[in-house]
């Protein structure tokens, strides 16, 4: 990972990464994903977003209770329920088994 920084500030970016949670930005997975974010422009800061989404993270490898954020009970009502797999999908055409499109 390093290498990859390194090779993209050697380009001229200003370069970030953080481990989200899926869940926090409406995917249905219970998952953290490494996000990288490069900027071509040192003036610029850069920012990840914040949780969308009230899904509850589920941990399991060192480390990852500093990861998981906890959103405050005051902001809970401002974010949206927890997305799951009939949220993401329920709105696709149907296909029967061996169709092709």
């Amino acid at each position: 990972m390093n290498k990859f920084i390194n090779e993209l500030e050697k380009l001229g970016y200003k370069v970030d990464h953080r481990i989200l949670f899926a869940g926090h930005y409406g995917v249905p997975q219970m998952r953290f994903r490494t996000i990288f974010i490069a900027i071509h422009a040192s003036n610029i800061e850069i920012e990840f977003p914040e949780p969308l989404y009230d899904a509850k993270a589920v941990t399991n490898f060192t480390g990852a209770k500093e990861l998981c954020l906890e959103v405050l009970p005051l902001f809970a009502p401002s974010l949206k329920s927890q997305t799951n797999v009939w949220d993401a999908i329920s709105d696709m055409p149907e296909i029967t088994s061996g169709e092709k499109k």
